[in-house]
């Protein structure tokens, strides 16, 4: 408790911070930006647990992108590529990323309405592999697994919608995804 206190009054700070270097920072070229958001991005991949963190984290790195949101748009991409991969099954952290990054993110529900197939075949994937394998359905895994797939249909439902009742876009991950 005393850590989390600690941590949100350091991320305050820091975001208030960028407000007040904002026009120093818009200065920075690409070259110069790019590690900087970098690293912000990795922090809130480390803050997926906490939404607080998360969503301070994210005010920053919109702070810093300002003038750059192409830039900051190609991070955050090639930061989610990573996450789904064909065939793998997600792990428990890799899913608190998809769900946080869908809940808390603009960038990250753009990414994965862009990535919606690479997606669904993921969570499909790893909720067939958790429901046959040895983690109990009822454990972590499975809730997360079932959350990322709850909110990926509340966030994206006019993206999801079309691939479950029109024929020609039907998705076979998705139709996995239903029937598990």
């Amino acid at each position: 408790s005393t850590a989390k206190r600690c941590k949100d009054k350091h991320l305050e700070e820091a975001f208030l911070l960028s407000r007040v270097l904002s026009e120093g920072l818009r200065a920075l070229g690409e070259a110069e930006a790019r590690p900087l958001l970098r690293c912000i991005l990795a922090f809130q991949m480390e803050a997926t647990s906490s939404s607080s963190s998360f969503q301070k984290l994210e005010q920053i790195v919109t702070q810093l992108a300002v003038g750059k949101e192409a830039l900051l748009a190609q991070e955050v991409g090639a930061l989610l590529a990573g996450l789904v991969k064909q065939g793998e099954v997600l792990s428990p952290g890799d899913l608190q990323s998809v769900c946080m990054f869908m809940e808390e993110s603009s960038l990250g529900r753009q990414h994965w309405r862009q990535n919606l197939v690479p997606l669904l075949q993921g969570l499909a994937t790893t909720l067939r592999w958790v429901l046959q394998s040895q983690p109990a359905p009822g454990g972590m895994w499975g809730y997360l697994a079932v959350k990322a797939c709850l909110q990926l249909f509340q966030a994206l439902p006019k993206d999801v919608a079309p691939l479950v009742w029109s024929t020609e876009g039907k998705s076979e991950a998705l139709q996995s995804l239903l029937g598990l």
